[in-house]
């Protein structure tokens, strides 16, 4: 048998096995895309979107973007009315839930100035 008709009939069938792969993918495809139409459908919800209920979880921040709750600190509040860098500090110096106007100020104190008047003596 001659060498390029063996090679002919090989990716000949090859071909006809990726043809009929690509038939069978899209027919499941298809059938799946129909499938999720019709739950949408059924459920009310638009195509596309996230068929799952979810509960309420937690509330969204506030439009306004309230700032931290510490004096002379413009940053975004992220949590308990503080800036990710007071809420981290509160969190080192063992302050509770809801901070009192001094330790607010405490909070505001640059650390560094401590820090390091004491590494130059």
């Amino acid at each position: 048998m001659p060498r390029g008709t063996r090679n002919h009939s090989v990716s000949t069938g090859l071909e006809n096995m990726v043809y009929e792969l690509g038939q069978r993918l899209g027919a499941a495809l298809v059938r799946g895309v129909e499938t999720s139409v019709g739950r949408a459908k059924v459920s009310g919800a638009s195509p596309g979107r996230n068929l799952v209920k979810r509960g309420p979880g937690r509330p969204r921040a506030t439009a306004s973007g309230a700032g931290c709750a510490v004096p002379h600190c413009d940053r975004r509040a992220v949590a308990k009315g503080l800036c990710a860098t007071h809420y981290r500090k509160a969190r080192r110096l063992n302050i509770g839930a809801s901070p009192s106007p001094s330790q607010l100020s405490e909070l505001a104190e640059d650390g560094r100035k401590t820090r390091f008047s004491h590494s130059a003596a």
